[in-house]
């Protein structure tokens, strides 16, 4: 009896262990089935992508400078607005500051492949004591087939001076004066063929030499010039061809204008007729992957009459880069530049050129020795939406300087 007894316990046991593990192995697979697993939070995830692939601050900074009033506002529903409030510098206007508002509208809403209209006002001012204001539009009319744009401006650009023509640049000191200008302009295109167009134009303008000093005066006087100011009226003949694939940040196409203007005397009162020439010819291509190579071709030609403070000069910040404004100065002036422009990594870019230009009174007296050189390297910082921040430092015949501003230099 002890033995059986002993056997019942036993087996008592075993089968509660075993009651007891399928209790536990019920519950183990009801916790499986009734606890469900963390869901994946896909919104805090794209969060973390978003900030992990958002542009440095400074980018950022630059963007909202760039565009202060905010992207593509709206003004009466029509014209779409955009806005820019930047900076540059030469040594001709120091450090200034330049504010932009410009607009986009269509002629013709129905027509989705017209090419936008333009409006843009524009107000610059520097610590030189330089400024200027201007209102300027572009618009496309039937269709892409004519082209009206105008453009109105009025500024001063006090500027250091050597005198008139090669010689005076090389040999004589420095002096000073004030160049002020009112212009206004009015030019009407026609579709030739393709992107070829010509027209006509209407210019008007006032230009007055202020503040001359004496060093200035008697530079002018050893030419035989005494007059400071003249109102002309240009009336002139307009061709263009543009085949770029962006005029911002061209990559690849050309672009030829060419203007010929008479300045009557009866429509002026600087007592001569005038006669102008400006001609213009790029070419861009690419090279290799995120390098464009540009040419760039350029003449701005008065006559023999032209007041001395209508004269153009070398230098600025698109030609001759490095050279000051108004100390290589002449009736005529003609440059050549060429340029690699390259894109290093994302908005970063960087830009070499090199280039030759030359002033003189006319054509028979060009002189290949007085051919003046000019070279550099800049950075490129693309700012999206059409827009870069453009950084050189241009180099020439006993010269040198920075240029910041906007977009490409041609």
């Amino acid at each position: 009896m002890y033995r059986i007894f002993l056997s019942l316990i036993c087996m008592l046991v075993v089968s509660s262990a075993m009651a007891q593990g399928k209790v536990n192995a019920q519950k183990t697979n009801a916790q499986s089935i009734t606890t469900p697993l963390s869901p994946i939070n896909y919104t805090e995830i794209q969060q973390q992508l978003d900030r992990a692939s958002e542009d440095p601050w400074a980018l950022k900074a630059l963007r909202r400078l760039r565009n202060p009033l905010g992207e593509d506002a709206m003004l009466f529903s029509k014209i779409k607005l955009n806005s820019a409030l930047g900076f540059g510098y030469t040594r001709e206007t120091g450090f200034l500051v330049n504010g932009v508002i410009a607009g986009e509208y269509k002629t013709d809403e129905q027509n989705q492949l017209q090419t936008p209209s333009m409006l843009k006002l524009s107000a610059q001012v520097s610590v030189k004591g330089f400024f200027q204001l201007k209102a300027e539009g572009e618009n496309y009319l039937h269709s892409d087939e004519r082209i009206l744009s105008y453009d109105i401006s009025y500024g001063v650009l006090p500027i250091r001076f050597w005198g008139l023509g090669y010689d005076a640049a090389i040999k004589n000191s420095r002096s000073e004066y004030s160049r002020r200008a009112f212009a206004g302009s009015v030019r009407f295109l026609n579709r030739i063929v393709g992107d070829f167009y010509g027209g006509a134009s209407l210019d008007m303008r006032y230009n007055k030499a202020s503040s001359i000093d004496e060093l200035a005066r008697l530079y002018i006087s050893q030419h035989g010039m005494t007059q400071q100011n003249a109102f002309t009226t240009g009336l002139g003949l307009n061709l263009l061809f543009d085949h770029r694939d962006n005029i911002y940040a061209t990559n690849t196409g050309w672009f030829v204008s060419l203007l010929t203007e008479i300045r009557p005397k009866g429509l002026g009162d600087c007592g001569s007729t005038l006669w102008h020439v400006k001609a213009i010819a790029d070419y861009f291509t690419p090279i290799w992957q995120g390098g464009v190579l540009g040419v760039d071709l350029y003449a701005d030609l008065w006559s023999s009459a032209t007041p001395w403070f209508m004269w153009p000069c070398i230098g600025g910040g698109s030609r001759m880069r490095g050279y000051y404004f108004g100390r290589y100065t002449d009736r005529k002036i003609a440059t050549a530049q060429v340029e690699l422009r390259q894109n290093i990594y994302g908005p970063f870019g960087c830009a070499v050129w090199g280039g030759v230009g030359s002033v003189f009174d006319s054509h028979k007296n060009i002189d290949f020795s007085e051919l003046l050189p000019n070279y550099g390297l800049g950075l490129r910082i693309n700012l999206g939406k059409n827009s870069r921040l453009r950084i050189d430092y241009g180099f020439g015949h006993h010269s040198n300087g920075l240029v910041i501003g906007m977009n490409e230099a041609f």
